[in-house]
């Protein structure tokens, strides 16, 4: 109990947590992310390296909903050499050098887009809470003509393409009609504001926690000993004392931890093989 305790408080003085939200092929050092708990926080050994985000996927159910999100990722040293590659998903962390990373979040950063012969990377925005949305929805931009200067109210031409999911893609023209949906892995044209738009891509991120806790061997071994006492506590065990008087008469005494009933039969037994007298 007293390492539990002694654990648990090291923990909360001595610990370090952070979030993350890193794009594919991205990468932050653990130290940026991380934060101290207190001023007498250590940084953990593996706070030089750098967390990298090589891919990100999604496994979906057949209704559509999410199952499971996986994220590749590896850890470097400062030198780019990798130190350490593990797929992770939710209850299955990555740890490194005292430092647990834990899947728990994931966004849309950006969506690469072809038209004509012009590739281009939009960024995404998140739209949640917008009226008639539920969940994730994110949305990206793609201008075709700039607004005329002279109009301070007038807004650029493009395309706007909003996504739920890494999978699909709604497209709608410059006016807000409704143009289409694309899956992204089909690189199918679809024809909008005389241009034909080919979806090539949506860059995710990966959302991540991040913790540090030094007191949790201290956490673990008080608890392995609690199991151990416990399993301990259930064996039966016993003293007796004996004593003989002066007269001749003899005092027996004793204790258990357990069953007294049958300790008292067999401390009555062991009384009646005594011989009456003792020399």
């Amino acid at each position: 109990m007293i390492f539990t305790m002694l654990g648990i408080v090291w923990g909360i003085l001595g610990g370090y947590q952070g979030t993350a939200m890193i794009p594919e092929g991205g990468a932050e050092p653990f130290s940026d992310l991380l934060q101290p708990a207190t001023m007498v926080a250590i940084p953990p050994k593996g706070s030089s390296a750098l967390l990298k985000v090589d891919n990100f996927r999604i496994q979906y159910r057949p209704d559509g909903s999410i199952q499971q999100f996986y994220s590749d990722v590896a850890v470097e040293d400062r030198f780019g050499n990798e130190l350490k590659h593990e797929t992770i998903s939710v209850n299955k962390p990555l740890r490194y050098g005292g430092i647990t990373a834990y899947q728990t979040d994931w966004s849309m950063t950006a969506m690469r887009v072809t038209y004509g012969d012009n590739e281009v990377l939009l960024p995404m925005a998140g739209l949640e809470g917008l009226p008639g949305s539920q969940g994730k929805l994110y949305g990206a931009f793609l201008p075709l003509e700039e607004a005329p200067k002279d109009d301070a109210n007038a807004k650029p031409k493009g395309v706007s393409l909003l996504a739920k999911d890494l999978e699909s893609v709604v497209v709608y023209d410059s006016k807000g009609a409704f143009a289409g949906v694309r899956r992204v892995t089909s690189k199918k044209p679809i024809a909008v504001d005389g241009v034909d738009l080919v979806i090539n891509d949506i860059v995710a991120s990966s959302g991540m926690e991040l913790k540090a806790d030094p007191g949790i061997p201290l956490v673990y071994a008080g608890f392995g000993g609690i199991c151990i006492t416990t399993v301990l506590s259930y064996l039966s065990h016993s003293q007796t004392w004996a004593m003989q008087r002066d007269d001749g008469s003899i005092v027996v005494g004793g204790k258990t931890n357990r069953a007294l009933v049958g300790y008292e039969l067999e401390m009555n037994e062991m009384i009646d093989q005594l011989p009456e007298r003792i020399q």
